[in-house]
């Protein structure tokens, strides 16, 4: 009033400045998460987020109560969980599930899936480099450990390095380097389904993996019609499909609406997502991070929550650190002048000094190296 009444105009803008930041503060404490065990503490690039609040860059903004909870559990993320444990050791057991396997792990169990119970077909969808061959491979590599009468056929249309290692153990193998051995074994594939319902074969389970279902079904052109018969009568059959895709492009729905099991891989697309049937976005599977040769996937059930999981990519483990032997003599200690000495340990405590970091900042850069990789 006063600024006004004088014909302060200076007093009149400082003063209305002042109430637009004291209600910009306000409403941004409005919006502060109530901190509890539920709260969860995210790292998305370089920025910390409590649930759906964005943290200020400045940590000097954070209150006491939110500068512990993040610091508390950006210490502990560092430690593996007993369930990843066990997944990286291949300590754990399957379930009695026939054609049961582990897809990975989470912060609570060992997810598995079966292709008889939660299939019979299963797609793995996700981006070039997300894992999902890894993944592929790996789950071709627990059924046939377990199930010796599996039958498997391998389509690698990737240029036939993605499952070249189950070739020795396949009935038939087929890339996208030979287009005639593809369209050959497509065609045995629809008289394999036939004989089977006719009853002229004996029912034995066979899976069919497929990796690169998108290039298949635009090379081959009788290769849309037989996988939708297969995955519309193949479990009558016991003829299961595991396929994997980067997207959804060109793969018909009269296929896809019979895949039960769905995958997704890496961060996922939101119109593959959608159409996968993820009813709501996931948090913990979009900006959780990964790292150390980790990947992350979420299982899609029909109107459920996603199932979120982690696997290994052994090409990115970290190589052991190999243990010196031992060389059968007693250490030297390392003879060196005073006046060296004096001078190296002086550098030494200077360097300390210079690059001793507090220990929040010195937590922040681990979780945002490790949400960079």
């Amino acid at each position: 009033m006063l600024a006004a009444t004088s014909h302060n105009y200076f007093l009149l803008g400082s003063s209305a400045f002042t109430l637009v930041i004291a209600a910009l503060v306000k409403f941004r404490q409005s919006r502060l998460p109530k901190l509890s065990a539920q709260t969860e503490v995210k790292v998305v690039g370089n920025r910390v987020w409590l649930d759906d609040y964005r943290m200020p860059r400045a940590e000097i903004l954070w209150s006491r109560e939110q500068a512990d909870l993040i610091f508390e559990r950006l210490a502990d993320s560092g430690e593996p969980s007993e369930p990843q444990r066990q997944f990286l050791a291949a300590d754990f057991e399957l379930p009695n599930a026939p054609l049961s396997f582990a897809l990975g792990f989470n912060s609570h169990r060992i997810v598995y899936k079966s292709l008889v119970q939660d299939g019979p077909h299963a797609i793995l969808v996700g981006s070039t480099g997300s894992g999902k061959t890894e993944l592929l491979r790996n789950s071709l590599r627990q059924l046939l450990a377990r199930n010796a009468n599996l039958q498997l056929i391998c389509i690698d249309f990737k240029g036939g390095a993605g499952l070249n290692e189950f070739a020795d153990r396949s009935l038939g193998f087929a890339s996208d380097h030979d287009m005639q051995s593809a369209e050959s074994l497509i065609e045995s594939l629809e008289r394999e389904l036939r004989e089977r319902e006719l009853g002229q074969k004996a029912k034995t389970s066979m899976v069919i993996a497929i990796d690169e279902l998108g290039h298949l079904l635009a090379t081959v052109k009788s290769a849309a019609s037989v996988l939708a018969a297969i995955a519309a009568r193949g479990r009558t059959a016991n003829m299961h499909l595991v396929m994997t895709n980067q997207n959804l492009v060109g793969i018909s729905r009269a296929l896809l609406s019979n895949v039960s099991l769905r995958i997704l891989i890496g961060t996922p697309d939101p119109v593959d997502a959608t159409m996968l049937g993820q009813v709501a976005k996931n948090s913990e599977a979009t900006a959780a991070k990964t790292g150390n040769g980790l990947a992350r996937g979420q299982v899609l059930g029909h109107g459920q929550a996603a199932e979120v999981f982690s696997f290994a990519l052994p090409n990115l483990l970290r190589e052991p650190k190999l243990a010196l032997e031992p060389t059968g003599r007693e250490p030297q200690q390392r003879q060196r002048s005073t006046r060296r000495h004096r001078v190296s340990s002086g550098r030494e405590r200077a360097r300390h000094r210079l690059s001793r970091p507090r220990a929040s900042r010195g937590l922040l850069s681990r979780a945002h190296m490790a949400a960079s990789r």
